[in-house]
């Protein structure tokens, strides 16, 4: 995980790395094992994760802090 500092509030961004090293069979065995594991069946859309990142820059919004928003499609419920 990567972590930095993020704008003038320095609200902290964290990041999980691609899948480094791998080679592209390796890649799609390792897409393939999450899809079947996920829920919903299928892994993330950036549509998934940037709507709850609009919702959370809302002022409405301003309250919730420390947390960990997982954008996960139900993996985390199992």
């Amino acid at each position: 995980m990567f972590s930095w500092p993020f704008g003038p509030l320095s609200a902290f961004v964290r990041l999980r790395p691609p899948m480094i090293g791998l080679s592209t069979e390796q890649a799609e065995a390792v897409k393939r094992q999450e899809r079947e594991r996920i829920p919903l069946g299928r892994r993330c859309h950036p549509n998934d994760v940037s709507s709850w990142i609009i919702s959370l820059a809302d002022p409405a919004a301003d309250w919730i802090t420390g947390q960990v928003l997982a954008v996960d499609g139900g993996l985390g419920l199992l």
